[in-house]
């Protein structure tokens, strides 16, 4: 998901806003709450007191979640790796392209969709094949696995943890390429 800066602008702006505003609601509600001569006019006045404190202690607690939204997230959609001359930065949108021109080339392979998750030693690959009938699936996501693998290695030089199979579907006779026979 991307955000674009108008966004995250008003975002900042709703959430500036948002602490002003319940900083305020708590100081009116507060201020009264000290001018009270006794315990006995504070309890009379209970509900609209902590209606108000809880009203502006959600508020600020809301404020503080959106305006802090992105900050502790790092969110690296790149794989770095150690040139001879510096650093090498490839994108995740490389890899699941390198990924998916070979899940598509192999062989009873009709569709084929990757997403990428970096762990610590590597990247994991998790795929999506929609299948074409009569193909031992078995067979085919180990050929996925293996080939997927070798070739994002060997290419890409990133060292591949894992890939996931997931086998969505196999594809009908509308499948294009696939002849209907007429007698």
């Amino acid at each position: 998901m991307t955000v674009s800066i108008l966004d995250r602008f008003l975002l900042v702006l709703f959430s500036l806003l948002g602490i002003a505003a319940s900083v305020a609601f708590g100081a009116l509600a507060w201020a009264n709450y000290g001018s009270a001569s006794s315990w006995e006019n504070v309890i009379r006045s209970y509900p609209g007191y902590i209606y108000v404190t809880v009203a502006a202690a959600v508020l600020l607690l809301l404020s503080l979640r959106f305006l802090f939204y992105r900050a502790f997230r790092s969110t690296v959609d790149y794989v770095e790796l150690q040139g001879a001359y510096g650093l090498v930065r490839i994108s995740h949108d490389t890899l699941e392209q390198l990924s998916d021109k070979t899940g598509k080339s192999i062989r009873g392979v009709h569709d084929f969709a990757t997403r990428i998750r970096q762990v610590s030693d590597g990247v994991i690959l998790y795929t999506k094949v929609r299948a074409l009938p009569d193909v031992e699936l078995q067979a085919l996501s180990e050929q996925v696995q293996t080939s997927v693998k070798d070739y994002v290695e060997r290419i890409a030089g990133v060292r591949v943890a894992a890939v996931s199979v997931n086998i969505v579907q196999v594809a009908g006779q509308s499948v294009k390429g696939a002849k209907a026979w007429v007698d």
